[in-house]
This record gives structure tokens, C-alpha cells and sequence, in this order.
């Protein structure tokens, strides 16, 4: 028997298209992919002071108490933050003169004591959160000062001291 080169050729086109169809699916009926979103919220603390009278203390009498500021404390930090009070001149209103006379003063914020003998002082850790939402206003403290100028004899000038604020965020 003999095939002829048509019969051959006709045979394996036939094979070729049988593979194809089989090799081939018509259509795809489904599918599917996934996205992952997400964002990150940075860890961020900040303070601020307004002054409600500190520039202007009664230097010639016993003040206790007296509010002087507000502290804003603002944090987000998990593990908490602590803030700290450093006092430029060891939480002592000094005269602008030469030889200048001091004043000793105590502190008290959110009616905690401050501990004035070494010239700054932090307070225990605080919790990680202030206030609520993104926008809040944070946690407002007061400050208040006590002194007793009344029994000092001080020379005439300007009297002054710089206190410095640290919020620090806890690991």
C-alpha cells in the first residue's frame, strides 16, 4: 500500500491541528489577584508652653502656687514618653547685675512636685497616648511656682531663669 505525499501531508496537518485543540483550552472562566494596602503612623511626641504670667512675678512677697504656664504634652508612642524640666540657672531667679543675688523657687506641674536640687527633673514615664484622635489638643498640664521673696533682701534689676521642656518617647 502506498501513500501518496497528499495523503501524508493532509495526515500530519490533521495531527498537528488535534494537538492544538487538545493543548489549548477555549476560554478562561475565572481568575483572580490580591493588593495589600497599609500605611505606617510615625511615632511622634511635641510639647508646647504658653505662659500665662511668668514674666511678671511679685518679687517682694511669698507667692504659692501661682499658675505661671500650661504645658501641652502630645504623644502617640506605644511604649509612653517622660518629660523633663531643666532649669538654666538651678531653679533660681537670678538678678541681670554683676554678683547678681539669687532667688530659690519650687515648681509643681499637674500637681506633682518638682525636684529642684540638681537642676532638672523627670517625671515617671506617662502612658503611650494623649488625648484622642489625630487632631487632638494633647494633655494641657499646669505649671505653678512657689517662693518666699519676703524674707530676702534683694537688690534692685530683673530677675530671671530659663526653663527648658524635653518630652522624650519610650522605646
Amino acid at each position: 500500500m502506498r501513500i501518496s505525499k497528499m495523503t501524508m501531508v493532509a495526515g500530519v496537518f490533521m495531527m498537528v491541528g488535534s494537538m492544538a485543540a487538545f493543548a489549548t483550552p477555549a476560554f478562561q472562566t475565572t481568575d483572580s489577584d490580591s493588593l495589600t494596602i497599609g500605611g505606617n503612623v510615625p511615632a511622634r511626641v511635641d510639647i508646647s508652653i504658653t505662659g500665662v504670667d511668668a514674666e511678671a512675678l511679685d518679687l517682694q512677697s511669698v507667692v504659692n502656687d501661682r499658675l505661671i504656664a500650661q504645658v501641652t504634652e502630645r504623644s502617640n508612642v506605644r511604649g509612653g514618653y517622660t518629660v523633663s524640666i531643666e532649669s538654666a540657672n538651678g531653679f533660681n531667679l537670678v538678678g541681670s547685675y554683676d554678683d547678681p543675688d539669687m532667688l530659690a523657687y519650687d515648681l509643681n506641674y499637674d500637681s506633682e512636685e518638682v525636684d529642684t536640687a540638681n537642676g532638672s527633673f523627670t517625671f515617671a514615664t506617662r502612658t503611650g497616648r494623649t488625648g484622642s484622635g489625630l487632631g487632638h489638643q494633647g494633655d494641657v498640664r499646669d505649671l505653678t511656682i512657689s517662693y518666699d521673696a519676703l524674707n530676702e533682701n534683694l537688690f534692685d534689676g530683673d530677675y530671671s531663669d530659663t526653663l527648658t521642656f524635653t518630652i522624650t518617647a519610650e522605646e
